[in-house]
């Protein structure tokens, strides 16, 4: 499958109730996967109760009014099916494959959890435990996980795009099950779900269907609109963490426009250009010519109404990590300055266009993308309109993007150094 090749049936269909459905043939492929959409993650929580999203995601696993703990994994798992569900910032997804007769089963056990869900006392403190063990074990003893924290709350200040998915700690120690209870009712309605359903299966017998299952679901108003994310840093912000780690590392972070704005396609390809692959800009240079860094990464994380483009990087043994991240600044005042170097622009698009054929390869990948973009964009049909975008950007853009947005006026630096370190000041 080639770029130009790509084109991908997406039919839709809006229930009565608000529910929006979305059907992906795939004639032939003898699976289906179902994935149910919630327009709500992180950034939808209350002040205090920051980690509630990620914890129900895990409830909702526990069983409903007919159906026990675990039965919905064993249900799908005796069919040859598989299941998972993830937590984001303006999402929640719930997802499953299995074979394109147990359709029916996937929509019924779907449509079960969304309006009976029972969680009892028990069950509620049991994932609770869970949860906050994750926690430690992901970001309170992960120099990685402190140092990404630090710089998303230096970022975005008071905006819920600060905080983390799995909450902190403090407000997962007082969370309550009439939290879960409140999300849940919230923002698990039909207006407020999109349905995909991808594979061996056609828009005539998939939507009578979701009808079927999903259309019984009451109704409970629309999407909930969050406010726009406010600029950025307005001057450099430097934070320094004294960490349990033997390797000193940072990241530098700067605020950029969000999944809606054009400049995002933009910003996707400096960041591929900066440091994704060992053949990239700055790993070319401060990994393997110059070996200041031990490891480097650039990557650009998308929210709805904006973005974060973080170079993460580890410093090897005996290099100042000040002289490190100085040789970064040079190298994007290079790019400010001079532009590109030949072959970059090239090499960045080629990946990228490989990175998205990927996305489209299978049921279960189709179904997350388009689901994704619903949730993004409004329109599915973006998907198929990437590459177009994609192909649009020219050197003089990413030139442009780098010497207004990532330049060291706007940017977070956290760095953490290991313990005892006299450059640590916490």
């Amino acid at each position: 499958m080639s770029v130009s090749s790509i084109h991908i049936p997406c039919h839709g269909q809006l229930l009565a109730n608000g529910l929006k459905v979305l059907v992906l043939p795939a004639p032939g492929s003898r699976v289906v996967s179902v994935h149910v959409w919630i327009h709500a993650g992180s950034a939808a929580e209350n002040p205090g109760k920051t980690g509630v999203a990620h914890l129900l995601e895990h409830l909702m696993f526990k069983g409903t009014a007919n159906r026990s703990a675990g039965e919905f994994d064993r249900l799908i798992e005796s069919k040859g099916g598989s299941t998972n569900a993830a937590t984001w910032v303006d999402w929640t997804c719930y997802h499953q494959t299995a074979p394109a007769g147990a359709l029916d089963l996937l929509l019924e056990l779907e449509a079960d959890r969304l309006s009976g869900l029972a969680i009892s006392e028990s069950q509620f403190l049991s994932e609770l435990d869970v949860v906050r063990s994750e926690r430690r074990l992901e970001v309170d003893d992960s120099p990685e996980g402190r140092i990404s924290e630090r710089a998303a709350s230096l970022v975005f200040g008071g905006h819920p795009y600060a905080h983390p998915t799995i909450g902190y700690a403090v407000d997962l120690a007082g969370l309550t099950l009439a939290d879960i209870r409140d999300f849940y009712r919230e923002h698990y309605h039909p207006g407020n779900i999109t349905l995909v359903i991808s594979g061996d299966i056609t828009p005539e017998t998939a939507f009578p269907r979701a009808e079927k299952w999903f259309g019984v679901l009451p109704g409970a108003g629309g999407r909930m609109l969050r406010a726009a994310v406010p600029p950025g840093p307005v001057k450099p912000v430097e934070s320094i963490l004294e960490l349990p780690a033997e390797m000193t590392r940072f990241e530098l972070a700067w605020w950029v426009p969000g999944f809606r704005d054009p400049l995002q396609t933009v910003a996707d390809v400096a960041a591929e250009i900066l440091g994704a692959g060992e053949a990239s800009r700055l790993y070319q240079t401060l990994v393997t010519d110059e070996e200041l860094l031990q490891e480097l990464d650039v990557s650009v994380t998308p929210w709805l109404h904006a973005a974060v483009l973080d170079i993460d990087a580890v410093v090897r043994e005996g290099v100042d990590w000040r002289a490190a991240r100085e040789r970064i600044e040079e190298e994007l005042r290079a790019i400010a300055s001079g532009g590109l170097r030949e072959g970059e622009m090239e090499r960045a698009i080629n990946r990228m266009d490989a990175d998205h054929v990927r996305s489209l390869k299978n049921c279960d990948s189709r179904a997350w993308t388009f689901g994704f973009f619903d949730v993004m964009t409004g329109d599915p049909a973006e998907v198929l309109r990437e590459p177009e975008k994609l192909h649009r950007v020219i050197a003089g853009d990413v030139r442009a993007f780098v010497a207004e947005w990532l330049n060291p006026g706007r940017q977070v630096c956290v760095a953490g150094i290991p313990s005892g370190d006299p450059g640590a000041n916490g």
